[in-house]
């Protein structure tokens, strides 16, 4: 039997078999079947199981929640914490200035976003990082860092920093991001 991969996201339905993962950089997994079911019957495939998770064999980065589509005023990556500047484009968050804290912050979802190209962002959701760069303490309170587009599990030393938590740590390479609308100033 081979093991198939659903996904629903922004991009429609994608049917992949476990041979196909390992280039495969992002997925949605969702708990929506009925849109699932009806692909399936139309590909012609009948064995199969439908799960609510991710599996845990898949190491790439995975998300599941609330997303805009904005434009990039910088390049990033997927992971990137972000913030909406007044000239309608998403930068790299990071918390040594005011205007990069307050207001809408997001996290990029796509692979790459280059300069001036538009991409996905999540609002507000699961974000899973397997094979990334993260190793949370399940728990953690999550900020956004002073190094630009990161996120940091220590609370910012004193001095000229501004504080806002935009998520928790479920696990060692998953949050939940869920950014707080106060932020504090640290003097």
């Amino acid at each position: 039997m081979t093991n198939y991969l659903i996904t629903i996201n922004h991009r429609g339905t994608q049917i992949r078999n476990e041979n196909e993962l390992l280039n495969t950089p992002c997925s949605i997994i969702t708990t929506n079947i009925d849109p699932i079911v009806m692909e399936l019957s139309m590909k012609g495939i009948s064995d199969y199981t439908i799960t609510d998770s991710i599996p845990s064999s898949i190491d790439f980065p995975t998300y599941s929640g609330s997303t805009i589509y904005g434009l990039a005023g910088e390049a990033l990556s997927f992971g990137d914490v972000c913030y909406f500047k007044s000239d309608g484009k998403f930068y790299k968050a990071d918390s040594n200035t005011e205007a990069t804290t307050k207001g809408l912050v997001v996290i990029c979802i796509e692979t790459t976003l280059p300069i001036n190209r538009s991409g996905y962002f999540l609002t507000i959701g699961l974000i899973n990082n397997t094979g990334g760069d993260w190793d949370w303490n399940t728990g953690d309170m999550l900020y956004i860092s002073k190094t630009a587009g990161s996120l940091d599990n220590t609370f910012p030393p004193d001095g000229d920093y501004f504080v806002r938590i935009v998520g928790y740590a479920k696990d060692s390479n998953s949050i939940w991001f869920k950014p707080d609308t106060v932020y504090l100033k640290l003097v």
